[in-house]
């Protein structure tokens, strides 16, 4: 039996909102496996956004572990930050830099730099190296992002809500990319809203609608199904408890829960 290499593991995880000690989410536990593609869905205030930062290790959770996969084997992502690339909406650069500025100060920050990646990227994201980066729109910042943190070849990248501002040759692009046996090794964890990205590029789903609801044992169960257009059993994907085209079935959240073997 095959056994699926994890680059992110949550267990048992429990985030709480003060004053009240009200749960955003509670006994969360999944794996994500390498070359997973995996959207977190869910409404506002769901907790999408909070979950992707403990997985970076940027919050610490309340309760339970986050831990991505280094050299020695699944560790705190606080020990290993080169490991994780985190995209978001908020994040930005130095006005005054260029583009090309920013992004080899970026390459000189890190061990590990993919200089032919990043001209095939900046080519395909028809991005203009010499504009200013304090010009740039939301998406263009967020390609940005994309460009730095794929050249750094991490073992997993997580982005929150970027998606969503991209226009759809860019988003189609950057699928095409990362799903290349290059980045077979890689984990890809996304935020999102728009299920036409569900369908389209995830390999699976995560409902934290339906985290947030807890069962008669004090625990929250999550949702996880394989993306529309998959068959039960394709390598990589989720296999959830019992699910039918166009549902999303809650599923049992253990580590390892995402892996059809």
């Amino acid at each position: 039996m095959n056994v699926t290499r994890h680059v992110a593991e949550v267990g048992d995880a429990a985030l709480y909102l003060d004053p009240g000690r009200l749960p955003v989410f509670r006994g969360l536990s999944f794996g994500l496996g390498a070359g997973e593609r995996l959207a977190v869905i869910g409404s506002n205030g769901a907790g999408k956004t909070l979950l992707l930062k403990s997985i970076a290790g940027i919050l610490r959770l309340d309760e339970g572990t986050a831990r991505v996969r280094a050299e020695s084997g699944m560790v705190d992502p606080r020990w290993v930050p080169e490991a994780v690339a985190y995209i978001s909406l908020g994040s930005g650069f130095h006005p005054f830099l260029t583009i090309r500025e920013a992004v080899t100060l970026a390459g000189r920050l890190v061990r590990r730099w993919d200089a032919s990646l990043e001209s095939e990227l900046t080519h395909g994201f028809r991005i203009n190296v010499e504009r200013k980066c304090g010009t740039l729109s939301q998406g263009e910042c967020i390609l940005l992002q994309i460009v730095i943190a794929l050249c750094r070849r991490p073992r997993l990248v997580l982005i929150d809500d970027g998606l969503a501002v991209l226009h759809p040759e860019n988003t189609e692009f950057f699928f095409k990319v990362i799903n290349r046996p290059a980045f077979r090794e890689m984990g890809l964890i996304f935020a999102t809203q728009n299920f036409g990205l569900v369908s389209t590029f995830a390999t699976a789903a995560l409902d934290l609608n339906l985290a947030a609801a807890a069962d008669g044992a004090g625990r929250s169960s999550a949702a996880v199904a394989p993306r529309l257009a998959s068959q039960p059993g394709e390598p990589g994907l989720a296999t959830p408890c019992r699910a039918e085209p166009g549902l999303m079935e809650p599923a049992s959240m253990k580590p390892g829960s995402m892996e059809s073997r």
